[in-house]
């Protein structure tokens, strides 16, 4: 890697963690919107159909104001 590329992760990194914040602002207030269970059930459901990405459940769905957030 060169010196440009060394510095620039970093960076994107900080900026992936302090802009992450953004994607929680409470349109549907602190519970989520009504259909976000809804939508983590059906995209868990997706998932778990799929054995080759592992076990079912190994892929942690979570929705939070219309969007779907992902975790291991």
């Amino acid at each position: 890697m060169n010196k440009a590329t060394v510095h620039v992760w970093p960076i994107c990194i900080m900026l992936i963690v302090a802009l992450g914040g953004c994607a929680t602002v409470e349109k549907c207030g602190l519970e989520g919107c009504a259909s976000d269970r809804k939508i983590s059930a059906e995209v868990q459901a997706l998932l778990n159909a799929h054995p080759e990405l592992g076990a079912p459940g190994t892929i942690a769905v979570e929705t939070l104001n219309g969007v779907v957030y992902f975790g291991w």
